[in-house]
């Protein structure tokens, strides 16, 4: 039977417990930073939301797959993932896997963010107890709840399945990092954030905690809990910014002093209103007049300091010199494929170099260079000579291979390199582009494409064919579907290698691989 383990590591304390399980995790992997930073370098920090009457579940109810796995990313971590609404058909499995999950981690030196560590919060899992078929635990309870959650107990009351472990620590570009993190601040506050049905986030957030406080209709609790939450949030937020500011060579000094007024008003609003509320206080008109009074003064500290990034950050996107688009040709075919850098996939520069001897004479391709070094490119080809399984009317050019540096990104660039491939697609006479795109947001996310006016015209799967048109002349374009196998006997596996992409030709020879292997 295996032994017993337990790591060195407890739940920092913290009113956002979510946060500081993911600081745990991403300290564990040898992060240095503090709690604090790594809560609002994650952009958790820059976080608010609420339901209508401000109840204690308001804060926690945002989509976590999305918001958490991406927050994880911002810190330069890989992350593994098992979770389960309740009433999903393999919620059991799910169970199991997060369990299993957590076990392996806690062997391999890693802890574990769980939901429904002592009662509706976030905790970690420091160990795994065999005998006991139970993982050992860290929540906001330690010495006072059992230290141990057996398999049967993960989701809790609630149902809810959510394990999720930072399993690597990749060097990352803090200025990217950075970057992202502010846009995710800014796209929160404006409320284009990932949100759930009947909860509030960003200004309208803002908005929902004033007109509750001013109707009276509100839990106070929950109020209570939101100002210490949001206290130390934005606490975080203001020590950071100069951090940012550093690395990304900007002035922030205004965002930081509008972010420090709004810790300042809710570190007030937090002492007034202590959590939990005492048992003999009760939430008065004039204590709630002077919290609305607090809040409402946060929120236009708040706002005030996300526009300033916003300013501060289109100030510095727009400054970017020395660009030139140039034709794809034989003296500029050697640095074709620099996006296989940002792939962490070993050895693609093999794949990248065999896509360049044999890319052949029919591909075109707009290149677009800061200085000496590419930074991005788009490559076409006429569909007939494209190899893809597309049928269309007219003259057509299959798009393939778009690539903008990832740090780059957000500032217009693309649309330079698809304005290129618009001038020369006319000029050449082309009815329209052909691309084929997937659901998949980190490989040829069908948005990117729609952005620049393509739409989806057939799907296969997750595969999606998209048209931009040129012309009035109606295309008919739609994805041919595979020859069926003939009956009896084995079934064949044909692989048809292309060499527009490295990545792809990976895959490829993967399948081939695996075929005859089977």
């Amino acid at each position: 039977m295996e032994q017993r383990r337990e790591l060195e590591i407890t739940l920092p304390a913290s009113w956002d417990t979510a946060a500081a399980a993911l600081a745990a995790c991403a300290r564990a992997l040898g992060d240095p930073r503090s709690p604090a930073a790594l809560h609002a370098a994650s952009g958790l920090a820059f976080r608010i939301s609420t339901d209508r009457r401000l109840t204690p579940a308001g804060p926690l109810a945002y989509p976590w797959r999305e918001v958490l796995t991406v927050a994880a990313e911002r810190l330069g971590c890989r992350w593994r993932l098992a979770a389960a609404d309740p009433g999903e058909p393999l919620w059991t499995e799910a169970r199991d896997e997060a369990f299993a999950l957590a076990t392996a981690g806690a062997l391999a030196g890693r802890p574990t963010l769980l939901f429904g560590v002592h009662g509706g919060a976030f905790g970690l899992v420091r160990g795994v107890d065999p005998a006991a078929d139970a993982l050992i635990v860290s929540g906001v309870l330690d010495g006072t709840a059992p230290p141990l959650l057996s398999r049967a107990a993960l989701g809790g009351n609630t149902g809810m399945l959510f394990a999720l472990q930072l399993t690597a620590r990749l060097a990352i570009d803090p200025a990217v990092a950075a970057r992202a993190t502010l846009r995710a601040a800014i796209r929160h506050g404006r409320g284009d954030a990932p949100t759930e049905g009947g909860v509030a986030i960003g200004a309208a957030a803002w908005q929902l905690v004033c007109t509750a406080l001013a109707s009276g209709d509100v839990d106070p609790s929950g109020l209570a809990l939101l100002a210490q939450l949001l206290a130390e949030a934005r606490a975080a937020v203001a020590g950071w910014l100069p951090t940012a500011a550093t690395t990304l060579a900007l002035d922030l000094a205004p965002a930081e002093r509008a972010a420090r007024r709004a810790a300042g008003m809710l570190a007030e609003a937090a002492r007034l209103l202590p959590f939990p509320p005492p048992a003999t206080g009760m939430l008065t008109t004039s204590l709630r007049e002077q919290a609305c009074d607090l809040f409402a003064e946060a929120a236009r500290a708040e706002a005030e300091s996300l526009a300033s990034l916003e300013i501060a950050l289109a100030a510095s996107e727009r400054a970017i010199h020395d660009l030139r688009v140039i034709d794809l040709d034989a003296a500029h075919l050697p640095s074709l494929f620099a996006c296989v850098q940002e792939i962490p996939i070993a050895g693609l520069q093999g794949e990248a170099a065999t896509c360049r001897e044999r890319l052949g004479l029919a591909v075109g391709g707009k290149l677009l260079y800061r200085g000496e070094r590419l930074i991005g490119h788009i490559l076409w080809a006429p569909l007939e000579e494209a190899g893809y399984p597309v049928a269309a009317r007219g003259r057509r050019w299959f798009v393939f291979c778009p690539w903008l540096e990832s740090g780059l990104r957000g500032r217009g660039l693309g649309a330079r390199l698809f304005s290129a491939l618009d001038d020369a697609a006319r000029a050449a006479g082309i009815d329209g582009l052909l691309t084929l795109a997937t659901s998949i947001e980190v490989f040829l996310h069908h948005r990117g494409y729609e952005h620049h006016g393509f739409v989806e015209v057939d799907r296969r799967g997750d595969s999606r064919l998209l048209e931009r048109r040129l012309t009035d002349l109606p295309s008919e374009a739609r994805l041919q579907d595979p020859p069926a196998p003939p009956p009896g006997g084995p079934l064949q596996v044909i692989v048809r290698h292309g060499y527009n992409c490295p990545l792809l030709l990976r895959v490829r020879r993967d399948a081939a691989s695996a075929a005859r292997a089977l």
